[in-house]
């Protein structure tokens, strides 16, 4: 248990990775980390670019809103899946 709390901390804070944190259903972004195409805005994610099709902003900071993005949920902790991706890192049994 304590080993996979540690691993989801490390991943958390993972450089690579566009998300800075997660408040609910915003996926807040770190700066810099975006990347736009002329087919669309993509994040990267488990070193992956990942489509997204909205940003939103409020005095946090620039996010997307998972539930927007999601057509189902993931199997096992409920949060809305992106692409197939479950976003919630706090989510201890996740990987």
């Amino acid at each position: 248990m304590i080993f996979i709390s540690i691993s989801a901390f490390s991943y958390a804070s993972n450089d690579n990775c566009s998300i800075a944190k997660i408040d609910g259903n915003k996926i807040y972004l770190k700066p810099g980390l975006v990347q736009i195409a002329k087919n669309g805005i993509f994040i990267n994610f488990e070193e992956q670019l990942i489509p997204i099709n909205h940003l939103e902003m409020d005095e946090e900071g620039v996010y997307f809103d998972a539930v927007k993005m999601s057509s189902e949920n993931c199997w096992r902790c409920g949060f809305p899946l992106i692409c197939g991706f479950c976003f919630n890192l706090l989510f201890p049994g996740k990987q």
